[in-house]
């Protein structure tokens, strides 16, 4: 809470975590009023994570994420605070030390907080990654995510298919050195 001589403000900051032996939770709050001059004005935050550890090499993970940030106009962060919505679920599954598969679908709608509006849309993916590493001498890794996307600013609002796949692999030589390379193909 503070007050001045104009205006007084509230803002509310809260997290919490639960870590049982399968199961797992992590949520976050905040929330500043418009009268509040912190570094965060008019702004929500609301983030929960669910992890559940089916076995040793299957757990399952569902997270929901409002994000309505709102910056003091500062020169780092006046472009970069939109308005997010996002609903996740993830199935992951560990073959051994070194490999790893994931398979997903999300929900998530980004919108500008300014005017003219940049962005509004929505996506609708499910998503599939494989990940293989061993450290310190390889690492490598294949993304994909396929769906629809939704551009509210487009002239029409006709829903289309999208595509993503990005690929990653790395390998050390001799201790500080690494040579990668990365590679992305979207069909958007």
């Amino acid at each position: 809470y503070e007050k001045n001589k104009k205006t007084q403000g509230f803002a509310l900051s809260l997290e919490s975590y639960l870590d049982l032996n399968r199961f797992s939770f992590r949520n976050t709050i905040e929330y500043s009023d418009k009268n509040y001059k912190g570094y965060l004005r008019n702004s929500k935050l609301f983030l929960a994570v669910v992890n559940y550890k089916v076995s040793s090499k299957l757990n399952t993970v569902l997270s929901a994420n409002y994000t309505s940030i709102n910056p003091v106009r500062d020169t780092i962060n006046y472009d970069s605070s939109p308005i997010l919505k996002k609903y996740k679920t993830s199935f992951n599954y560990r073959f051994n030390r070194r490999n790893k598969l994931k398979f997903g679908g999300y929900i998530r709608k980004k919108e500008d907080r300014f005017f003219p509006k940049k962005y509004n849309f929505e996506e609708k993916l499910l998503s599939l990654s494989y990940q293989n590493k061993k450290v310190g001498l390889y690492s490598f890794g294949i993304y994909n995510r396929y769906g629809i996307t939704t551009n509210y600013l487009a002239n029409s609002t006709d829903s289309k298919n999208v595509f993503f796949s990005s690929m990653q692999f790395s390998i050390s030589f001799i201790n500080n050195l690494t040579l990668g390379l990365n590679g992305s193909y979207q069909q958007t």
